[in-house]
């Protein structure tokens, strides 16, 4: 038990106390519902903290346990299918070029570049940007366009030139 002075009024004083309430129930919802209720009803308890006995959200930690469960009993991958052979990884660094690689430090970086780009229409365009994906497989650039505050996704056969 703790006693305090209330700054609101000069004879009375506040008693902070800590207990344990069990209460009878058919759902800790309908529990919690009818602590509540005590509590909000009487005048003479000017605040209150639940720190412990809320067991909400046991369905779903139940179906959450109920699908680990079913992942961990599916069919097992072989790990020849997940290991890449020796003569993909060999025409994977044959492709990438060295373009590719400073996309990747710039991107990895966040380093500010300037990309000179050909649109589809043949007009070239000149953009101040940070880069923020780089696709290898697609050849996919996206791109934060710092000027207009826009990100743009080119291909980098659009590219001319990187500074």
């Amino acid at each position: 038990m703790k006693n305090t002075t209330s700054a609101g009024t000069s004879n009375e004083t506040e008693f902070l106390f800590n207990v344990d309430i069990m209460i009878h129930s058919k759902s800790d919802a309908l529990a919690l519902q009818s602590l509540l209720e005590i509590f909000n009803a009487q005048d003479q308890i000017a605040d209150f903290r639940i720190q412990s006995g809320l067991k909400l959200g046991a369905r779903i930690e139940q179906a959450l346990k109920q699908t680990a469960v079913s992942d961990l009993n599916m069919k097992p991958i072989h790990k020849s299918s997940l290991i890449p052979s020796s003569e993909t990884m060999k025409r994977e660094e044959v492709d990438r070029c060295p373009s590719e690689k400073w996309l990747m430090t710039a991107m990895k970086e966040g380093r500010l570049i300037r990309l000179d780009i050909r649109e589809k229409n043949g007009k070239g365009k000149s953009i101040p940007c940070r880069v923020l994906n780089f696709d290898a497989l697609s050849k996919l650039v996206s791109i934060y366009h710092v000027d207009e505050k826009q990100v743009y996704s080119i291909h980098t056969s659009e590219i001319e030139k990187y500074i």
